[in-house]
């Protein structure tokens, strides 16, 4: 990271997040704000999700949330619940880099309003947000080669990710052409830590 961070460590704006299974991501989402704005240089996102007690595991297994064979299966008929897994995570970005070949294109996070459950996301405001990220980033729907879905592997929750992307990316009747990734189904669901374990998994698979 350079003489200064080895002599100082990391100094400026810092900030814990809790959006539950989004934290990291939206974590990320902050960073890059503030580089967008020239408020820093570089930042660092992390997620951290572990697993310390039973307890928990318990109670959602209690509620149905987990799959009885220990296997995430999103997008799968089969699918019937997630698995539980730790993680730690961090992305490092920088405002300008010649030293790696990813780029951060547009971000953006969303709050999904009023859904009937937990555990059942809103379809029309995950399109609305997909959308308006694409517009910042100025890509074509047509342009989107692979796409990491949060994939829990539920019956409830996969099919209504997924009609949203086709919804907000099919939008002239054009087939589309996407990958659909699932690191849940790889590494298992980090909760807190799920979204940037989730870009780590899918940045293997596609790079």
């Amino acid at each position: 990271l350079g003489d200064v961070y080895k002599r100082q460590g990391l100094q400026g704006a810092c900030a814990s997040v809790d959006t539950a299974c989004s934290s990291s991501l939206v974590a990320a989402e902050y960073c890059s704000a503030k580089l967008r704005v020239a408020e820093a240089a570089c930042g660092l996102a992390c997620g951290v999700g572990l697993l310390l007690s039973a307890s928990s595991v318990v109670v959602f297994n209690a509620a149905g949330m987990l799959a009885g064979d220990g296997r995430c299966k999103t997008l799968d008929a089969a699918a019937d619940g997630y698995v539980r897994a730790d993680a730690c995570s961090a992305l490092w970005l920088a405002a300008h880099t010649r030293r790696w070949s990813a780029e951060v294109q547009a971000v953006g996070a969303n709050q999904d309003g009023r859904s009937s459950a937990l555990t059942a996301p809103n379809g029309p405001a995950q399109q609305r947000l997909l959308r308006a990220v694409l517009a910042r980033a100025g890509v074509g729907a047509h342009e989107e080669q692979a796409l990491e879905l949060h994939g829990t592997g539920t019956a409830l929750g996969d099919p209504i990710e997924l009609g949203a992307v086709v919804a907000a990316l099919a939008t002239d009747g054009r087939d589309v052409a996407l990958a659909a990734l699932a690191g849940k189904s790889r590494a298992g669901h980090a909760e807190a830590g799920a979204g940037l374990a989730g870009l780590a998994t899918a940045g293997a698979v596609v790079g």
